[in-house]
């Protein structure tokens, strides 16, 4: 035979009877079995041991917060293929609910709309909802204040938003405070000012009954006459 024809030649090459059994079991139990030994196989740990243990639950960490991003933006694409039937054609199949799957879908449009940044995602798909659930002035707030990172906690979100609560309460309790305030004042400089009008119309009517001698009545303080019993010391 030609060099040639060995160069094109087809050589078989064969499994050994183990592998062909795992293969068959494989396709006779189904994809869920494939995917049981599949899970089993990337949960399956090392030994081991200080910086590298600490990084490898890091990386898986990260893993997992990219998971439940990419979930999130398969669901965005589910929906918009399968309007109006999305409940039915996909979400009844799915392993999670409606609520659950609107959460992952909220957080991956947040995401792809560069609302929030990838880069400060947060671990939680749970946690990284209630940021991107806040309404407007009160996300941007949260960027203010640094709540939103990749490290924030579901707790800390919380805490915030009390917070927030609490300082919008004092400050409407405040502006309650001086509201009154101000109308007591307003009373008040009402009441000056009827007594004011009535001084004037008591004088008017001496100057009238006596006549006006050219007497000074008093000092005139804001337009009205402030008496010597009325002057401070």
């Amino acid at each position: 035979m030609s060099q040639a024809g060995k160069t094109n030649e087809i050589v078989p090459f064969a499994l050994s009877t183990r592998t062909v059994k795992k293969a068959v079991a494989s396709v006779d139990k189904g994809l869920p079995a494939a995917r049981e030994r599949r899970n089993s196989v990337d949960n399956a740990i090392l030994p081991l041991e200080g910086d590298e243990l600490v990084s490898e639950i890091g990386k898986l960490w990260d893993e997992a917060q990219q998971k439940f991003l990419s979930i999130g933006r398969y669901l965005v694409r589910a929906f918009d293929l399968y309007q109006g039937t999305f409940e039915e054609t996909v979400l009844a199949r799915l392993p999670f609910g409606r609520i659950v799957a609107y959460q992952l879908r909220a957080v991956a449009e947040a995401v792809d709309s560069e609302k929030l940044p990838e880069a400060r995602l947060p671990r939680s798909y749970a946690t990284a909802y209630k940021l991107v659930s806040l309404p407007a002035l009160d996300y941007e707030e949260a960027k203010k204040r640094g709540i939103v990172r990749i490290d924030v906690t579901r707790p800390e979100v919380e805490a915030f938003k009390r917070q927030l609560r609490e300082e919008r309460l004092r400050a409407l309790n405040r502006a309650e405070f001086l509201r009154r305030e101000r109308a007591h004042l307003c009373a008040e400089i009402a009441r000056m000012e009827d007594r004011l009008r009535a001084v004037q119309a008591r004088l008017s009517d001496i100057d009238h009954e006596i006549g006006d001698d050219g007497e000074e009545h008093g000092p005139i303080f804001n337009g009205a006459v402030m008496n010597d019993a009325d002057r401070e010391d």
